[in-house]
């Protein structure tokens, strides 16, 4: 599940924009559609369809968990191959992340959660039943 969702999606993405010569800002976007990991909608739709459900939920709670270092190293990787095969002929496809607004604000929800949870942990057993 893991390859074909982090593997072949931004392989074949960087192939085909290639091919059809796909402006740059169009394959920013496709290649970060093919990178998100389906985590979310697999186990709802193997339930409707009356599959595994809980082979299904284990395998998206691994991609889930492996895809905080896959998701971005399957986009660079992607993005590398479309920038050699040529990608749309001009310059070279980029990304540019602001790193440093991106740690800040994981570090103030993290900050968030960690108060949260310090303050359930204070309040008298009383007032969280209410």
């Amino acid at each position: 599940m893991i390859a074909t969702d982090l593997v072949a999606g931004p392989a074949l993405c960087a192939l085909a924009c290639a091919a059809l010569q796909v402006k740059s800002d169009w394959v920013l976007g496709l290649m970060v559609w093919c990178c998100i990991p389906p985590t979310v909608s697999a186990p709802v739709v193997t339930f409707v369809v009356g599959g595994d459900v809980a082979l299904s939920l284990t395998a998206a709670i691994v991609t889930l968990g492996s895809s905080l270092v896959l998701t971005p190293a399957s986009f660079a990787g992607g993005m590398a191959l479309y920038n050699a095969l040529g990608g749309d002929g001009k310059d070279d496809a980029a990304l540019q992340l602001p790193i440093g607004e991106i740690v800040a604000t994981l570090f103030v929800l993290l900050l968030c959660c960690v108060g949260g949870v310090t303050a359930n942990s204070k309040l008298p057993e009383e007032r969280k039943a209410a």
